[in-house]
């Protein structure tokens, strides 16, 4: 579990986290280097770094994440072991 506050930005680094408290904003550079725009807000229940669940929107090397709320919870998985949680 890791906390981050607002504006933080957070790195996934081959893992996968789900949102327990505040929220996450998506940002994306695949439109080019000098126009990112906003995918969305991902706030508690919703995952980043699945690309399974998200249809790899979160796992594209060109999008990045911002927390929005001072104290955002974070619950870390290796992929490996998320994705043995995930079948089930």
């Amino acid at each position: 579990m890791e906390y981050y506050n607002a504006e933080d930005i957070l790195f996934l680094k081959d893992r996968i986290g789900v949102i327990t408290h505040g929220s996450v904003r998506v940002k994306s550079h695949q439109q080019g280097i000098m126009t990112p725009y906003t995918i969305g807000r991902y706030s508690k229940g919703q995952i980043l770094g699945h690309g399974q669940s998200d249809n790899n929107i979160t796992t594209n090397p060109q999008t990045w994440f911002t927390c929005f709320d001072d104290n955002t919870e974070i619950v870390f998985f290796d992929q490996k072991t998320f994705n043995k949680l995930w079948s089930l």
